[in-house]
């Protein structure tokens, strides 16, 4: 009888009033120990408990916000000029992210492609390493990069990598338009020489090379443009028949290769 008399004095208080009903309430808060992980102001919503998460952080479930990540993002260049990966013959770019001593990425992309974008990344204070890499995988260049991330998207523009040593000339040697090998040219011997671009002898190779050497190898250049300077030197008295004077590139540590190169006949030999 108690249960009818509820249901009925509810029916008549519906019935009394005018847009009135009967409201039942538990008396508990749906937000009542949902924290949001210390990163959002949870609310009600349909009578469930719900979280707005702070700038930063989105939800993972209604109940939670996690760091929603950042990205960081780059592009790339090489040596002295800040060359380009053709230039600088560049095949491939590994891009490695630390976490202190721990590595949480390690790829190697395309240098072409002209940087990469790392996404997405928790905050957190990282290194950042990148290697240019030849076309045989040879380490040819390398940065180190501290990247800061706090909640927000960090564009470190475009980060020059730096040589990871030096690199060396060769070339081989023919003479005129004809492209004569030594013995019909009359060639002897062929002055090596070598100036920076303000004119000033770095290197002169001694004693003179032997024309039949068929080529040099001249080593221990700093990456950039220089001046080769070569002579080809037909009798004693060290009379010049043939000569070549060009400015080159080294453009990478190691071996950089010109192939053969074409002296000039400057009409002195016989």
């Amino acid at each position: 009888m108690i249960r009818n008399l509820a249901i009925f004095s509810c029916v008549v208080f519906v019935l009394g009033l005018l847009g009135g009903g009967c409201i039942i309430s538990s008396g508990r808060d749906a937000c009542d120990g949902v924290s949001c992980d210390g990163h959002g102001i949870c609310f009600e919503l349909g009578g469930d408990a719900d979280c707005s998460c702070d700038t930063g952080f989105v939800n993972d479930g209604p109940l939670h916000c996690v760091a929603a990540g950042a990205a960081i993002d780059m592009d790339w260049a090489f040596g002295p000029g800040a060359r380009g990966c053709a230039d600088a013959y560049v095949a491939e770019v590994r891009v490695e992210l630390f976490d202190g001593a721990d590595s949480i990425l390690d790829a190697t992309v395309d240098c072409s492609e002209g940087g990469a974008i790392i996404d997405p990344v928790e905050d957190g204070n990282y290194t950042l390493d990148l290697t240019g890499l030849g076309a045989s995988g040879q380490e040819w260049y390398f940065a180190s990069e501290n990247v800061d991330v706090s909640g927000q998207n960090v564009d470190l523009g475009t980060v020059v990598l730096a040589p990871t040593g030096t690199g060396d000339m060769r070339f081989d040697w023919v003479f005129g338009v004809a492209e004569l090998d030594c013995l019909v040219a009359g060639i002897d011997r062929v002055r090596v020489e070598v100036y920076d671009g303000s004119g000033n002898l770095e290197f002169e190779a001694t004693p003179i090379p032997d024309c039949a050497d068929l080529g040099a190898l001249v080593t221990n250049f700093a990456l950039g443009s220089w001046n080769l300077v070569l002579q080809g030197i037909c009798d004693a008295d060290l009379s010049v028949g043939y000569e070549l004077d060009v400015n080159v590139i080294v453009a990478h540590p190691g071996e950089n290769d010109y192939g053969t190169v074409i002296l000039e006949d400057i009409g002195a030999c016989p």
